[in-house]
């Protein structure tokens, strides 16, 4: 009772070869100097079974204990000491698998916080024999880049130093939280959009640039709504209409009369009886087409009269070398539904040999090659027969394109020129070439 009062025996936490913590190394650091007052080696080894559990001691049974009295790895047969069983306890539950300088150099911080990342890649320096101002180096290596560039300037001579400056930086580099911005937006942002005489909010601002400026603009826009033009729109005119307002090629779009209580004018939108463009359906035959030709290439139009736009694939709008503008256009479609176009198609549109330049709005995948919209009077006079389901152009605008077409070729072809010379000189007898009198 005596000897074991004046000797206790050692207490060292148990090793299970499990957890992460204590690692193998400090483990066997403890547990040596734990019993270093235990005589014999042997006795230190059989010690060891008291501090290991789990996996740990079931290694211990099977590579450890047969060898204490002879080792069968020593050539001599001599007893194991306690250096090589703390030796194969190393190998045996070390989880460093690669280098530990390895593992430090491809050691980043990414999401971690400072404190973090450095406990995180102490556990790998602290294995290497390295000098502070190498660790500084290393942990410098891993930090994300708006830390790095200051740590690199700082004058760091150990890791600790090097935690404490960095965690400083790392307060200062954080964003600020809205709630914490010290910056207040501009009241007049919130007050300077009434620019009313007798608003209170108004006047308040009125030695202000800004109520200024808002107040010329809007002296600005009521000049212009007084100010009318002195003659009638020439386009609403030729409509058989007097209507006194400004427009902006009026000739497509719908003119509104303009009075003292004027307001402003939308742009015209375009429309469609089309459900869905991009839905396949059976064509029916009460349907009107008629054949065209879009830049020489002959194709079978379909006439709506229920669009205000014409419209066209876009698809066969490449195909047939149209020049496309970029520019989106929203299209109201039957069943208050809408959709974009994505660009506008200029081309050349010849009806019975009457050619003039029109254009059409552009849609992906839409089912009909081209769809003439009522707005192409303006370019095509057609005459629309429902009985018949034909379109067809007056007979006086197709005999005045032809006749146009005509006078152009015998006056501009240098071979109607030459056969006329050709008759002249050949009949002089019979025609008057000097213009002389009878």
């Amino acid at each position: 009772m005596n000897n074991q009062a004046a000797n206790p025996q050692p207490e060292v936490i148990k090793f299970d070869g499990k957890a992460e913590y204590p690692t193998i190394n400090a483990w066997c650091a403890l547990f040596e100097d734990e019993v270093s007052n235990i005589q014999p080696a042997a006795g230190q080894i059989r010690h060891m079974r008291k501090c290991l559990q789990s996996v740990a001691l079931e290694f211990y049974t099977t590579d450890i204990l047969p060898d204490i009295n002879v080792n069968s790895k020593d050539p001599n047969g001599a007893p194991m000491t306690l250096p090589e069983a703390l030796r194969r306890m190393r190998n045996r539950f070390d989880r460093d698998v690669v280098s530990p300088l390895l593992a430090a150099q491809h050691l980043k911080q990414e999401n971690k916080t400072i404190r973090e990342y450095y406990e995180a890649k102490m556990v790998f320096l602290h294995k290497l024999s390295l000098a502070d101002t190498h660790l500084v180096d290393q942990l410098t290596d891993g930090v994300n880049k708006e830390l790095r560039n200051s740590l690199v300037c700082a004058n760091i001579r150990s890791p600790s130093e090097w935690l404490q400056v960095a965690s400083r930086l790392e307060v200062i580099n954080k964003p600020l939280k809205d709630s914490q911005s010290p910056f207040k937006p501009k009241e007049y942002k919130q007050k300077t959009h009434c620019s009313v005489d007798h608003c209170e909010t108004f006047k308040h601002f009125t030695g202000s640039r800004e109520s200024e400026r808002f107040r010329r603009n809007d002296n600005r826009n009521r000049r212009q709504q007084k100010i009318l033009p002195k003659t009638p729109c020439k386009f609403c005119k030729a409509k058989g209409k007097e209507l006194f307002h400004w427009h902006n090629e009026c000739i497509n779009r719908d003119p509104q009369p303009c009075s003292t209580q004027q307001s402003t004018q939308s742009p015209k939108q375009a429309v469609s009886n089309a459900v869905n463009h991009t839905v396949k359906i059976t064509i029916p035959d009460e349907f009107i087409f008629f054949t065209t030709k879009v830049n020489k290439t002959r194709v079978s139009a379909l006439m709506d009269t229920a669009s205000t736009v014409n419209i066209i694939n876009a698809q066969f709008a490449k195909q047939t070398g149209c020049k496309i503008i970029r520019k989106q256009t929203p299209i109201q479609l039957a069943g208050n539904k809408e959709c974009v176009s994505p660009g506008l198609a200029i081309f050349d549109l010849t009806v019975d040999r009457v050619t003039k330049q029109i254009s059409a709005l552009c849609l992906p995948d839409f089912q009909y090659s081209i769809l003439i919209g009522v707005n192409i009077r303006e370019h095509f006079p057609f005459n629309i027969s429902l009985k018949n389901l034909t379109v067809s152009l007056p007979k006086d605008e197709f005999v005045k394109q032809v006749l146009t077409a005509n006078v152009d070729t015998m006056i501009n072809r240098q071979p109607v020129n030459k056969e006329l010379e050709k008759l002249l000189q050949e009949y002089i007898d019979v025609f008057d070439t000097k213009n002389e009198p009878v």
